[in-house]
């Protein structure tokens, strides 16, 4: 059997100017690649060089890709699949495993657009670009502008085209208590207090879309680094990252 190449899409959507990972590998997986869309980009942006990227592997390699999308690569993920759904059938694209995406966006990043602003728009900061990215980058992030977003992408996509690829969409969720999450995690998590489960960053019930994809549950005792980060390495975050996945949907990467 072909060999599937496994797309990690990992963001640490705790900070903005942090990087976007996409690796390719795990077991049964002879290929590595990374790609790195910009974090100072929004969503929306970087979905033309994501698919020139994803057109680029599945060239390069010939084989069905499984694509492991986390939180805002997730996002980004599923824009680049319904804006371009001709040119990635089944036969590129196997099946998307969203992990830790908020597609029902978070009640956390609403307060850190308000925080973001009142802690540097001042002092002509308003005029930086590097502020204006990354202020952005926070509002492509709110619960607003993400349904807006998917609301647009999916508008021209017929019936049978939501159901196709729909059925290629799968969801992992996770759950931490907020007494255990990453340190890093510390704030939002008490934010999200009365919002019920959550990993810290985004409560467990905004991690699906409705009525869109198939649920494969919930991870628990697993924060929104947990997945795919240890110790902030991206070296590392291969072994965890995948281990996880692996050991807890193997099934999907025989499909």
């Amino acid at each position: 059997m072909k060999a599937i190449f496994l797309l990690i899409f990992l963001v640490f959507s705790t900070s903005v100017l942090a990087d976007h990972y996409v690796l390719v590998a795990g077991k049964n997986i002879t290929n590595i690649s990374r790609v790195m869309p910009s974090s100072l980009n929004t969503v929306t942006q970087n979905t033309t060089s994501l698919k020139r990227e994803l057109l680029d592997l599945s060239r390069k390699y010939a084989e069905p890709m499984v694509i492991v999308a986390h939180s805002k690569g997730g996002l980004e993920v599923a824009q680049t699949l319904a804006r371009n759904i001709e040119d990635f059938p089944r036969e590129i694209v196997r099946l998307v495993i969203y992990a830790n995406v908020p597609f029902q966006g978070s009640p956390y990043m609403a307060e850190s657009v308000r925080d973001f602003e009142s802690q540097y728009g001042w002092g002509g900061n308003q005029f930086n670009p590097l502020y204006r990215s990354a202020l952005a980058v926070l509002k492509s992030l709110t619960t607003e502008v993400i349904s807006q977003d998917l609301q647009d992408c999916h508008r021209d996509l017929t019936v049978s085209q939501k159901k196709e690829l729909s059925g290629r969409s799968y969801y992992l969720r996770t759950q931490k208590e907020e007494n255990k999450v990453s340190v890093i995690l510390k704030k939002s998590a008490a934010f999200l207090r009365s919002s019920g489960p959550n990993d810290g960053l985004i409560p467990v019930s905004n991690m699906m879309r409705a009525d869109f994809g198939v649920d494969l549950g919930i991870l628990h005792d697993v924060d929104h680094t947990d997945l795919f980060v240890r110790k902030w390495r991206p070296d590392s975050a291969q072994e965890e990252g995948l281990d996880v996945i692996l050991k807890n949907i193997p099934g999907l990467f025989k499909l």
